[in-house]
């Protein structure tokens, strides 16, 4: 059958809105990945000494609390 003009917009923005969200998701994982991956080699750095890697997981640390804290 045919759809009306007003059912066919409808249907539009619900399309444009699971694809937006869609494409959000992917971003995330993204970077979500990006981060884990950084994560895993600045505190796994063969050529850093104890210390540095301990300062280098506070900063870590207060990158992640301002994350947190801008997505609540």
């Amino acid at each position: 059958g045919t759809i009306s003009a007003g059912e066919k917009e409808k249907l539009e923005e619900e399309a444009t809105k699971k694809g937006i969200f869609a494409l959000w998701q992917g971003s995330k994982l993204e970077v979500e990945s990006v981060l884990r991956s950084v994560c895993d080699k600045v505190l796994s750095d063969p050529l850093c000494d104890k210390d540095s890697v301990r300062r280098r997981a506070e900063g870590l640390k207060i990158v992640g609390d301002i994350y947190k804290n801008v997505a609540e």
